[in-house]
């Protein structure tokens, strides 16, 4: 299944087609459900609801059939239901067709348009967090980007040394790490050779560490989020030490990763940074109250929808339990708000969060109850003033 990425979440919210298919629904990892297909018959369900409004809205029966047919396919395919998560996205149009199982509980919902409705989306990458990982020893080199939801590994083979042999030379361990036998009940290996003592052995790791974190310029140079290292503790100050990269986490992940299975470690490190998230959504809130009254912040969706497309806004919160429909005029920069969604409508909520997120923005969902001060459906604090 495919991996939500932004540049996944950049394509889907570029597609504009006379009819786009957005459905979510829950799903189960394990047990009865599983075995029973009820994810399935949920889907069965949706698909119903999907064909009843086309069919409503003027299209032909044999052309809603073969249009929906991927979808339906789903629905029989057994093996397909024993690999979810919390959550299943699907997204459909013409000559398009992509399913995201992700570790978001959804609620039922699907949405027929001219564009797909992305909002639920929204806690895979902002709000949730976006940070960097990095495992590494001596020998081995992976690097990840994830965020609560998600995790990708990204190839850098081509822009750093994949072991310290490639740094100090090949003959490394034959001069720096050998070992000298000793009889049973006796000290362990002794170093000797080139490289003897901490100092030089230090030093030569730290050569190491610097043209890892020069290779990894390429990708961080315009980041700012965290950037977690899973290493030996050894390690860990002497990278310290030789990046360039300011927002390195001050926590590691303590071992030798390599082996672990990717998931386990990005549950780890996601434990690691949770409260860093946490706490920067708390301020971002905080930081809209304190400027709702000024230039800086609107709770004005049509001052929100082309502030976003700008890429004036630093972090958007929209509420998860509505809506807001209408048009954004290109032309003129307006925006028109209309009570009900019609064919030539969209999501304004939806449109927001969609350019707030690729202009490197944060949008955070959030309940009436998790903020009972928010009197608005929608409102954002701006980079800059008007």
């Amino acid at each position: 299944m495919a991996i939500l990425s932004r540049e996944a979440f950049g394509t889907l919210a570029s597609v504009r087609q006379p009819v786009c298919v957005s459905v979510f629904i829950p799903t189960h990892r394990e047990g009865q459900p599983v075995l029973n297909q009820v994810d399935a018959l949920v889907l069965k369900n949706k698909l119903k609801e999907i064909k009843d409004q086309l069919e409503k809205e003027g299209m032909p029966l044999l052309k809603i059939q073969q249009f929906l047919s991927p979808i339906e396919s789903l629905v029989k395919d057994t093996g397909f239901w024993r690999g979810q998560l919390d959550g299943l996205a699907i997204f459909l149009a013409d000559r398009f067709f992509q399913t995201y199982a992700l570790p978001i509980r959804f609620d039922e919902f699907h949405y027929v348009g001219n564009s797909f409705y992305t909002k639920p989306l929204l806690p895979a990458f902002s709000g949730d967090g976006q940070f960097f990982i990095l495992s590494l020893d001596l020998e081995h080199v992976r690097f990840y980007r994830a965020s609560r939801y998600s995790m990708q590994e990204i190839s850098v083979k081509h822009l750093v040394p994949s072991q310290l042999e490639e740094v100090v030379g090949y003959d490394y361990e034959q001069k720096s790490v050998q070992f000298r036998s000793v009889p049973q009940g006796g000290k362990q290996g002794v170093f000797h050779g080139h490289g003897e003592g901490k100092d030089d052995r230090k030093e030569e790791i730290k050569r190491y560490l610097k043209a890892i974190d020069k290779g990894l310029t390429t990708i961080l140079h315009q980041e700012k989020a965290p950037l977690v290292l899973a290493c030996q503790d050894f390690y860990f100050p002497i990278y310290q030490s030789a990046t360039t990269y300011q927002y390195l986490f001050p926590k590691h992940l303590t071992g030798n990763h390599w082996q672990n299975d990717p998931n386990w470690l990005h549950e780890k490190a996601w434990d690691l940074v949770q409260p860093h998230f946490d706490q920067d959504r708390k301020n971002q809130l905080d930081r809209f109250f304190q400027f709702q009254d000024t230039p800086k912040a609107s709770a004005d969706i049509r001052q929100i929808v082309p502030a976003a497309i700008a890429g004036r806004i630093e972090a958007l919160f929209i509420n998860r339990q509505t809506d807001i429909w209408g048009q954004y005029l290109p032309a003129e920069n307006k925006v028109t708000i209309e009570e009900k969604p019609r064919a030539s409508t969209v999501s304004l909520m939806d449109l927001a969060a969609e350019h707030t997120l690729l202009n490197r923005g944060m949008a955070y969902l959030f309940s009436s109850e998790d903020i009972p001060e928010a009197t608005a459906p929608a409102f954002a604090l701006y980079r800059y003033g008007d």
